[in-house]
């Protein structure tokens, strides 16, 4: 099935780590943002997730505090792997990360 290209825009440090991760445990992924919009689309067991990845104690900017509280849906704000899987409801790969995390 074709990728589609990835835009170009700011993104934090993480959301590399937590696109590996969600694609890792067999989640669709694609890169959105830009001008409020969150930064990742995630398909996960038939649903469709909106994605806003932050880190560290990094705040929503004007344009994405304008955008959710526009959007009539479900977004979530996330901060690691752990958190983009509760995000998509998958608590077995929690489990497995915080594992994997006592392990290091």
């Amino acid at each position: 099935m074709p990728r589609f290209t990835r835009m170009v825009h700011r993104s934090d440090a993480n959301t590399d780590t937590i696109v590996k991760a969600l694609r890792a445990i067999g989640a669709s992924v694609e890169y959105l943002g830009g001008k409020g919009i969150p930064d990742l689309l995630v398909a996960w067991g038939g649903l469709n997730f909106l994605l806003e990845v932050k880190s560290g104690n990094k705040q929503l900017n004007d344009d994405q505090v304008l955008w959710h509280a526009r959007w009539k849906g479900q977004v979530a704000i996330v901060r690691t792997p752990a958190d983009a899987f509760r995000a998509i409801g998958f608590d077995a790969a929690i489990a497995e990360q915080e594992r994997s995390l006592a392990e290091k």
